[in-house]
């Protein structure tokens, strides 16, 4: 369930960034600017609106989304995985 919330917050900021995007837009002279500026207010928009259709299938099925399967994985170094040793430092010790 804090899965979906966390994704909803996510998306409320992806929206605060496009209204920011939205508001400054208009006193950019150049027409293409100002084109730019409306594509990338609007991709925001349906990203963020993605996110809340996958934040409210989580909260429903009170699973997790399991995206990272179609993610890449970097696979761990074997040293990575290995327990560290001490370190012999040449100090000798009187018993």
């Amino acid at each position: 369930m804090f899965h979906g919330l966390f994704i909803i917050g996510k998306a409320l900021l992806l929206l605060a960034v496009s209204f920011f995007i939205l508001l400054v837009v208009p006193k950019a002279k150049p027409k293409n600017v100002q084109t730019f500026g409306n594509l990338l207010a609007g991709a925001l928009c349906v990203l963020a609106g993605l996110m809340v259709v996958l934040a409210v299938y989580a909260c429903a099925t009170g699973k997790p989304l399991k995206l990272r399967k179609y993610m890449m994985h970097k696979k761990a170094c074997p040293t990575e995985t290995m327990p560290a040793k001490p370190m012999n430092r040449g100090i000798i010790r009187s018993k």
